[in-house]
């Protein structure tokens, strides 16, 4: 069970008590910001700490890597992502979508797109960067400004009180949304039906940072034409979403492979061409 935070267990339901007990709508806008910034500060200075001491662990206790590995894929958040994509396409079969088919298989689309921006295309960025403290950082100012809720929204400041946590989120999404954004158009190229220079050429027209950058070229580029979507009768619309779907589903797992064995890879690399000191 998640908490509004979209943190997990204790933790989740700790830092939405804290939110209750600091975030009361008597204070000014102005105290409200200051004290999410605070914790924000605090919270990312534990959070550099506990990931230094995990690194350490792992480096020098025989298997204590499995320890950071667990972490990792606990942070990663994939946990029910292609239910996102059955429930709609259930939804759609059921005829609970009729006059919004077409919302429905891009507001699914995009819960996808951020579930892997967000998720495993975030992880391995920071971990490249900062290593597991990066890590810790970026998912404790999603979980405090509500990081990328279900409709497929990123948090943006809800209220005074996310203001900074919102921000920082934000700013540190953008290049895992634009490598999402370049991972999904040139897996898209080998998805039946796919526009995938469409996508691209869209990409020139997101005029705000953060999840737009990946969901707007990956639905354009998944997207029938405009021309065929006005002349699409209800059925072949339904026909159409269902297809939408489908392919959002394969591009997911199909990113997600690619990922991974590009991990494998690098790791593989660095294990047989270890970095001189």
């Amino acid at each position: 069970m998640r908490a509004p935070s979209g943190a997990p267990g204790p933790l989740g339901r700790a830092i939405d008590g804290l939110r209750r007990r600091l975030d009361r709508p008597g204070r000014s806008p102005r105290q409200r910001m200051v004290r999410g910034a605070l914790v924000l500060l605090v919270g990312s200075v534990v959070a550099v700490g506990l990931g230094m001491a995990l690194v350490a662990l792992s480096r020098n206790v025989p298997l204590a890597w499995t320890v950071e590995l667990v972490v990792l894929t606990l942070l990663a958040g994939q946990r029910g992502a292609f239910g996102i994509g059955r429930r709609a396409m259930r939804a759609l079969e059921a005829g609970k979508g009729q006059g919004q088919t077409r919302l429905l298989a891009e507001t699914a689309a995009d819960r996808l797109v951020l579930r892997f921006a967000d998720g495993p295309m975030a992880l391995v960025v920071w971990l490249a960067v900062l290593g597991l403290p990066g890590v810790l950082v970026y998912r404790l100012s999603g979980w405090l400004s509500g990081g990328l809720h279900e409709t497929g929204a990123q948090s943006q400041g809800a209220t005074p009180y996310d203001r900074v946590p919102a921000l920082l989120h934000r700013l540190m999404l953008v290049p895992s949304a634009l490598l999402t954004a370049a991972l999904g158009l040139v897996v898209a190229v080998g998805l039946p039906g796919a526009r995938p220079v469409a996508g691209l050429a869209s990409l020139m027209g997101v005029r705000r940072f953060g999840p737009d950058l990946a969901c707007r070229p990956l639905r354009v580029a998944l997207s029938p034409p405009a021309a065929e979507v006005r002349a699409a009768t209800p059925q072949r619309g339904l026909e159409a979403a269902l297809r939408r779907l489908r392919r959002s589903v394969a591009l997911f797992a199909l990113m997600g492979v690619v990922l991974v064995l590009a991990c494998l890879g690098a790791g593989v690399g660095l294990w047989l061409n270890p970095p001189r000191p």
